[in-house]
């Protein structure tokens, strides 16, 4: 019988590491009252953590089956433009969302 023997030692110590930090990450969030997402438009995914329902009323659960499309709803008619335009770049060169002016001049 022939086989292959992997050590995953490290690949299991590198995954625990990686909870870990996530989980301190997350709590921090929560207990400072934050809300953290990371949202990758492209797809139409955002992943959510922090004081969810606190700030923005929605479970963590309807957050994460809300697409960005959808989330476009709940901007204020005062401040949706100059959100698309700031997405709108974000979609075009990618980098940080707020580092875009927030109206066409």
């Amino acid at each position: 019988m022939k086989g292959t023997v992997q050590d995953v030692t490290e690949y299991k110590k590198a995954e625990e590491e990686l909870k870990e930090s996530e989980d301190r990450y997350r709590i921090v969030a929560e207990q400072t009252g934050q809300l953290i997402y990371d949202s990758k438009i492209k797809e139409d995914k955002t992943n959510w953590a922090g004081a969810i329902e606190e700030i923005t009323g929605y479970t963590p659960q309807e957050l994460k089956d809300m697409q960005v499309t959808s989330w476009l709803k709940n901007i204020h008619p005062d401040d949706l433009k100059p959100a698309l335009v700031r997405i709108d770049g974000f979609r075009k060169k990618g980098g940080n969302y707020s580092a875009y002016p927030k109206s066409v001049d």
